[in-house]
């Protein structure tokens, strides 16, 4: 699991990165490509985020997150709402607790990365945003989507293999 100082303190999270398969101009799908060894999955392979279409009284949502856990997208389970701060997104998982999930697009705007703060949520909106300020730090920039180009291309030949 990795950490991160805040607040005084570490917080765990598990970052997943997920690469776009499908799109369209409602939705995008993503599949995991990349999850820590040993870590429980709790998300899943393909998820999908799709335009909020004001049918629900959600408010201040761009967009919804939706996992793949049967066959037809519209009664898969909607994990969350996404609600933008500084170029990303973050949402909750309320499933198990309240857990805090981060989205951010990386620049070659393909890649998708989640990351999962498990029974983690911030006390109040200040700390929240502190705490997506410094996740932004992590993020892979520059000669890193190369090696995560580099290392899809290795995970699809070795996929093809199979």
């Amino acid at each position: 699991m990795t950490k991160i100082r805040f607040n005084h303190s570490e917080v765990e999270f598990v970052r997943y990165i997920f690469r776009e398969i499908h799109k369209v101009k409602s939705y995008t799908v993503f599949e995991l490509v990349e999850l820590e060894h040993g870590k429980t999955n709790k998300l899943a392979e393909t998820v999908r985020i799709e335009q909020f279409r004001n049918k629900s009284n959600a408010k201040d949502i761009d967009f919804y997150f939706r996992v793949r856990d049967c066959s037809n997208w519209q009664k898969c389970t909607k994990i969350t709402g996404l609600r933008e701060y500084k170029g990303g997104y973050y949402g909750d998982d309320r499933r198990t607790g309240k857990s805090l999930i981060l989205f951010n697009l990386l620049e070659d705007g393909k890649t998708l990365v989640v990351d999962y703060f498990n029974a983690f949520y911030p006390f109040t909106p200040h700390l929240k945003y502190l705490l997506m300020d410094e996740i932004k730090k992590t993020l892979p920039t520059g000669n890193a989507l190369t090696d995560l180009k580099i290392q899809l291309d290795l995970f699809n030949k070795d996929k093809e293999l199979r």
